[in-house]
């Protein structure tokens, strides 16, 4: 390979030529700027370029006046070290990688190099022409995976934020006309003469109904996807909360022939203080999932209160014997892009938004949510949180 010297030994080109890798040389040692050089004709097989700076300032400079796909840097730079150039080139933030070379021990250097963002480290008594040309193209190659990941990481924000939109705007702009149905639905249902036209008109406030719950979850889980939920705390009796909640799904148990019960365990008669809203989005998903899963038995809530040294804590589960869970799939289920079967069939999969928002309103109180099922045998859904003083 031909070389050609520049002027001056701040910058000495070898090969140059179209499609070359161009290196940035940081060493102001010249004898052994000289043997990094000839190590690199010795070993390296693809066209190169070398660009030298032989202190730390010039370093800077070059990196502002040029483009570079990797650098070579010396431990050692006057009162600088590679480690504070590395940092000040930007870390793993540097457009291009950085292999460090010294003279220390290994042990005492390399930790703190990596840590700065050097892609890879190179013991100058261990430099050959082998182990330079490995280290320079692993560097090449993980800042390539790494600049690939980036940049789908990039695309993957900038998309969930296009979609966090769109479902922001869906769940704002129908939910208006969704309600006027179901007023309509509500005075249409008092001037119907029979029953049979009156079970229709319910039937179909019902699935208006059910429209609006799922656009209110999409308008929850934005808000919950973007940080911006916070918690409401109220206290409430324990009691008439959970009734209030299990007598919402009270008509369908009994049209669809269906045991729908409660029990409160040690919570009759008391007042606790949580955030009462979401707690009860989260029974009525779980609730409203237990439901539509259940063909024949029953549905049964179960709620109490534990007390330990950090402070008490509220059980809630909802079991139903309907057809049940693969053990496989229950890792899936709190999954928001998971995709919910038709009722009756065979289950699948996650069971849409109401568990991904459930649990994320979980976690938001600082709790944690679990299932437990056999197929064909039922499931159960189970949560606890903190109770707040």
């Amino acid at each position: 390979m031909a070389t050609t010297a520049a002027a001056t030994t701040q910058n000495e080109t070898l090969a140059t030529s179209s499609g070359e890798v161009r290196l940035l040389v940081v060493e102001d040692d010249d004898l052994d700027y000289r043997v990094i050089t000839r190590t690199l004709r010795e070993g390296w097989r693809a066209s190169y370029g070398v660009t030298r700076a032989d202190t730390f300032e010039a370093a800077l400079q070059r990196i502002e006046d040029g483009e570079f796909d990797a650098a070579i840097v010396d431990y050692r730079l006057d009162a600088k070290s590679g480690i504070d150039f590395i940092r000040a080139a930007g870390g793993r933030n540097c457009p291009f990688p950085i292999v460090l070379l010294t003279n220390q021990d290994a042990r005492h250097v390399d930790g703190e190099a990596l840590d700065a963002g050097a892609a890879d480290f190179l013991s100058k008594k261990d430099l050959t022409p082998e182990a330079l040309e490995r280290s320079i193209r692993y560097a090449l190659k993980s800042h390539q995976i790494l600049k690939e990941r980036d940049q789908e990481r990039r695309r993957a924000e900038a998309n969930a934020v296009l979609n966090r939109r769109f479902l922001s705007t869906i769940g704002h702009e129908l939910r208006p006309p969704v309600d006027a149905i179901i007023g309509l639905l509500d005075l249409l249902d008092g001037q119907l003469a029979s029953a049979e036209q009156r079970e229709i008109a319910k039937d179909a406030r019902n699935a208006a109904a059910h429209a609006t719950e799922y656009l209110r979850n999409l308008v929850e889980f934005v808000r919950l996807d973007e940080g911006k939920a916070a918690l409401s705390l109220r206290e409430v009796d324990a009691e008439e909360f959970f009734r209030n909640v299990v007598a919402f799904f009270k008509v369908e148990a009994d049209r669809r022939g269906l045991s729908l019960s409660l029990d409160i365990d040690n919570l009759a008669a008391r007042r606790i203080r949580f955030d009462d809203m979401r707690v009860r989005q989260t029974l009525i998903n779980l609730l409203a999932n237990a439901m539509k899963f259940t063909e024949e038995g029953e549905v049964v809530v179960r709620a109490r209160t534990s007390r330990s040294e950090a402070a008490e804590r509220l059980h809630v589960s909802v079991s139903d014997t309907g057809c049940g869970i693969a053990t496989e799939k229950t890792a899936r289920l709190f999954d928001e892009n998971a995709s919910p079967p038709e009722p009756g069939r065979k289950f699948d999969g996650g069971l849409g938004l109401g568990l991904a928002i459930s649990a994320r309103n979980v976690d938001l109180m600082g709790g944690a949510i679990a299932a437990e099922s056999v197929p064909g045998n039922g499931s159960t859904f189970r949560f606890e949180i903190p109770l707040a003083d």
